[in-house]
């Protein structure tokens, strides 16, 4: 008998005869572990294992790497998949300064995306167009702002308001199948998928703007419980979640209008005009989510999950325009 165990670990095996059964647990990034249980007839048993390293190794000391957790995360799901699919868990966001959704998703095998001032904002799927692929948030599926396009910007919604980003790069059976290019979706953290029953954590960054001399600051917080609703194990979770970000900056741009001329040849080439542009950009992102989640039993599960995104881009261009009327 086979069972999969969820983001928190927890499994179900249904149909074990009764009497003295074996379980063994397997983990990639971590050595298979067996434990002995017994099994009443007509009852339900109990088993608690935790994976560690192998037996008889003794270590000097423990190094935590939370992107190798992320990565045995990833992999772990990308091989239980029945699609093709990639994954990028939470601590592996915060190993980079991504500050959207589409630019954490670049770093995954097949993904492209198309910047704005330097920042990721359309995401394409194995070079198929970003208005070819579907997007879905919790599952929930999530229409566009664009007008006249069906690519959905994904830099409106922050990195720090999502726990799991997967990308289904070709969709089964049970899937809608509008989704050429791919299916993206954003899911947000369960408080089950925590090792504690309480957990707080906060995160705070800031960036100096050489050019526009401004410092922009970014702030993540997060919190999760559990909660015991009738006695017993914990059953009722909540997860909270808030982000902020203000970012100034400027960019300087140069750009050129030339044509062929005729009598120089076809390799020749005369400018017509010469533009030079100064972009004033202030972007601030505000991001939060609620996640409640209730587990009566192995086999129920009752949530109620909220996402909250506000993006503003405000953009102000000085442009200086040079026309050469008798260019040779």
């Amino acid at each position: 008998m086979v069972a999969l165990t969820d983001e928190a670990g927890a499994f179900t095996l249904t149909g074990v005869p009764a009497g003295a059964a074996t379980v063994t647990v397997s983990y990639l990034g971590l050595a298979d572990t067996s434990a002995a249980v017994e099994v009443a007839a007509g009852r339900a048993a109990s088993l608690n294992i935790a994976l560690g390293g192998e037996a008889g190794v003794t270590v000097d000391a423990v190094v935590v790497m939370s992107q190798r957790i992320a990565q045995n995360d990833a992999l772990n799901r990308y091989r239980n998949s029945d699609a093709i699919a990639n994954y990028v868990a939470a601590d592996d966001i915060g190993q980079f300064v991504d500050q959207n959704v589409a630019e954490s998703l670049q770093r995954l095998p097949g993904v492209s995306i198309t910047r704005d001032q330097g920042e990721g904002r359309f995401v394409s799927v194995r070079g198929v167009g970003p208005g070819l692929s579907t997007v879905t948030v919790n599952g929930m599926r999530i229409g566009t702002p664009e007008d006249s396009d069906r690519a959905v910007p994904l830099d409106v919604i922050p990195s720090g308001s999502i726990d799991l980003l997967e990308i289904v790069k070709v969709p089964t059976p049970n899937m809608p199948g509008d989704a050429i290019g791919g299916s993206i979706d954003v899911r947000s953290g369960s408080p089950f998928n925590e090792n504690q029953n309480y957990n707080f954590r906060y995160r705070l960054e800031g960036s100096y703007s050489e050019l526009s001399e401004d410092f922009n600051p970014e702030a993540r917080l997060n919190y999760t419980s559990l909660f015991s609703v009738g006695g017993g194990q914990d059953n009722l979770g909540v997860s909270l979640g808030m982000n902020y970000l203000d970012r100034t900056f400027e960019s300087n741009n140069l750009e050129a209008a030339y044509s062929f001329n005729d009598d120089l040849g076809d390799d020749e080439f005369v400018i017509e005009e010469i533009q030079l542009r100064k972009y004033f950009v202030n972007r601030e992102r505000f991001g939060a989510n609620l996640n409640l989640e209730y587990r009566p039993t192995a086999n129920d599960t009752f949530f109620a999950n909220a996402l909250f995104s506000r993006f503003t881009d405000a953009e102000t261009r000085q442009r200086s325009i040079f026309v050469f009327a008798d260019a040779t």
